[in-house]
Order: structure tokens, then sequence, then C-alpha cells
């Protein structure tokens, strides 16, 4: 009876490590990378490096207040220049009318919440990025 109940516990305990990884790196069925935003002690501004493959997002967090300006670009390694984002807002809408996807934004925020800017790629097969993002 011991052993078992030390087994389901190990178990639970697996599971909810497993579950917190995936929710914080990988998620869906292509591979949505979600990436918390942070800004170093001081800072406003911040560079987020890495790769993205075809049929796969990069989701950028972070948390802004209502009023403060947010400036994002893309920088990619793609001869097409193919890698592109959107940004909705804590009501899960795009922030522009119209606005599908972009290298470069800027706009004043409209909410406090949790905002998500979402890359993706449209041709190439990968790509090194560099998403810079500050907000003031």
């Amino acid at each position: 009876m011991l052993r078992s109940r030390n087994s389901q516990h190990a178990a639970a305990l697996l599971l909810a490590a497993l579950t917190a990884f995936t929710s914080i790196a990988i998620a869906g069925g292509n591979g949505t990378i979600v990436r918390q935003v942070k800004f170093a002690r001081g800072k406003t501004s911040t560079v987020l490096r890495g790769v993205i493959k075809k049929n796969q997002e990069v989701v950028f967090v972070l948390n802004a207040k209502a009023g403060q300006t947010l400036t994002a670009s893309v920088d990619a390694s793609t001869q097409n220049n193919d890698v592109v984002f959107s940004i909705s807002g804590p009501n899960g809408s795009l922030m522009d009318d119209g606005m599908e996807v972009t290298t470069t934004w800027r706009g004043q925020l409209p909410a406090s919440g949790e905002y998500r800017l979402t890359m993706g790629m449209m041709e190439s097969k990968s790509s090194r990025y560099a998403m810079n993002i500050s907000v003031e």
C-alpha cells in the first residue's frame, strides 16, 4: 500500500512537472513556443533571439499598462524577410483594425493587461530571429 501511494505521488509530480514545462516551452501540435518577456531591472527594452521553423509560432507574452508605448520589431535571417508577427491585446483582439502581420509596430496601449506578439513564417523553412521589444 505504501509503495502504491509513493508511486502515485511520484507519477503525479512527474505529470505536474511535464505539464508545467509544456505550457511554458511548447504547446500545440505543430509547435507553439511561448516566451515570457521580462526586462532586466531598470531596463525598458529587451532582445529575444531564437530560431523559428515553418508551421511554428513563437508567442511573446508581456504585461503592460494602459498608456504605455509598445515598440516591437523583428529581424530575421531569411532572404524573403518573411518572419512576421501580429499583436493582440488583453481582450484577445488585434491591436490595429486590419493589422494581420507586420515586421515592426509602435503604438500606445489602450488597456492594462497581457499582450501577445505572435510570430510566424510565411515561406522559408527556418530562420534565426531577433525580436526587439520595448515598453515605455
